[in-house]
């Protein structure tokens, strides 16, 4: 079951289909998987915030493109170094990934995925 709190600030209504529908579906994920890895509770807002920072290169560092449209970032977010995920078409952090990833990089998980 869906905890509604994911929802809170995001338009309701949508239609399928749409831009808005992924970048809303986007949001949830993010927050899910922050709570997940870093017990962090995070709001719209708060990912707003984290987007206009990569936006403006106000973040520590790029790692570099996943796909033509994702870009690996580390946010340095309340103290913490955060692993993330953006969606350039949409302007929105898609992901939270593993600590681990601060060496390894993303392409490593596939990697290791693909391995074992």
């Amino acid at each position: 079951m869906l905890d509604p709190s994911l929802y809170a600030g995001m338009v309701r209504k949508l239609k399928r289909g749409t831009r808005n529908d992924r970048r809303v579906n986007q949001r949830v994920h993010a927050k899910r998987r922050a709570k997940e890895r870093y017990d962090i509770d995070l709001t719209t807002e708060d990912l707003r915030e984290m987007s206009r920072n990569i936006q403006n290169n106000d973040v520590e560092t790029h790692r570099g493109s996943i796909t033509n449209t994702r870009t690996f970032h580390v946010l340095n977010w309340r103290g913490q170094e955060l692993p993330v995920v953006y969606d350039k078409i949409r302007k929105v952090v898609v992901t939270f990934l593993p600590i681990e990833t601060l060496n390894t990089g993303p392409r490593a998980m596939n990697k290791k995925d693909e391995d074992g």
